[in-house]
């Protein structure tokens, strides 16, 4: 069984070009065929799509202290207690987005059930193919 779910919501991207704020549709998505993460695709008007892929968890984190290393760091803003952001560094420069600290924990909490379901399931199938394999030994 393949659990997916689909979350829309509108972050504000800050580009350093522009210097203000833009609204642009966001998708996060989870898919038990990699169920430690989440897929998050921006579609900027006039653009290709581009996706970020990075843990699950670390939105969760993110939504109560500040959290990840690297290339994408999650913290409640600063200057907005019900607004969580996200910082994302690439090689060709770096964007901060915000959401709803409120929308980032609804989505997190489902991840967080189905993501348990999918380890669930997959620790029973390698369980089978060890059976398997023992039992063909």
């Amino acid at each position: 069984m393949d659990y997916r779910f689909y979350h829309y919501t509108t972050g504000v991207l800050r580009l350093p070009a522009s210097g203000g704020p833009v609204h642009v549709p966001t998708e996060l998505r989870y898919s038990d065929a990699d169920c430690l993460a989440v897929h998050m695709t921006f579609h900027v008007p006039g653009n290709p799509a581009v996706t970020w892929v990075f843990g699950w968890e670390l939105l969760g984190e993110g939504t109560v202290h500040p959290a990840g290393e690297g290339d994408v760091r999650v913290a409640p803003a600063v200057d907005a207690p019900r607004d969580v952001e996200l910082l994302l560094r690439a090689p060709e420069g770096e964007v901060r987005v915000r959401y709803s600290a409120r929308d980032l924990r609804d989505f997190v909490g489902r991840v967080r059930v189905m993501s348990a379901r999918s380890l669930t399931r997959m620790s029973q199938d390698a369980d089978r193919e060890l059976l398997d394999i023992l039992e063909g030994a």
